[in-house]
C-alpha cells in the first residue's frame, strides 16, 4: 500500500459486534488502544450482546489494564459512548438499543 495524498485526516477504524465473546472482546482492547497511539479514530458498535456474554466486562477491564500500564498520560484514550436506538426490517429489529463507542475522535467532531 503507498499512500499519495498527505492529509491532516486520522484513519478511521469501525467494528461491530466485537464484544460476544470474552476472548474477542480481550484481542479487540489490544486493536484499539494501538490503533489509537497510532492516531486513530476507533468506532465501536456494541449492543446487549456483549453484556450477556461478558466480552464487554473483560474489554473494558482489558482496555484500563493497558491505560494503567502505559507510563504516559497523554496516551490515555479520549472516548465518548453514545447510546442511540436503531431499527432494521431486515433483521427483523423494530427497536435495538446500541451503544456507539468513539475512541480518540478528531475535535470538534459532534458526536451528538
Amino acid at each position: 500500500l503507498v499512500e499519495t495524498k498527505k492529509n491532516d485526516d486520522p484513519p478511521i477504524v469501525v467494528a461491530s459486534a466485537v464484544f460476544y465473546d470474552r476472548r474477542l472482546g480481550k484481542a479487540v482492547a489490544r486493536h484499539v488502544f494501538e490503533a489509537c497511539r497510532q492516531g486513530a479514530w476507533v468506532i465501536l458498535g456494541d449492543d446487549d450482546t456483549g453484556l450477556r456474554d461478558g466480552g464487554r466486562e473483560v474489554f473494558e477491564s482489558e482496555l484500563e489494564r493497558l491505560q494503567s500500564e502505559s507510563a504516559k498520560d497523554e496516551e490515555r484514550l479520549r472516548y465518548k459512548i453514545v447510546h442511540t436506538t436503531i431499527k432494521q426490517k431486515v433483521f427483523g429489529w423494530t427497536e435495538k438499543p446500541v451503544r456507539i463507542l468513539h475512541f480518540n475522535a478528531p475535535t470538534g467532531v459532534d458526536l451528538g
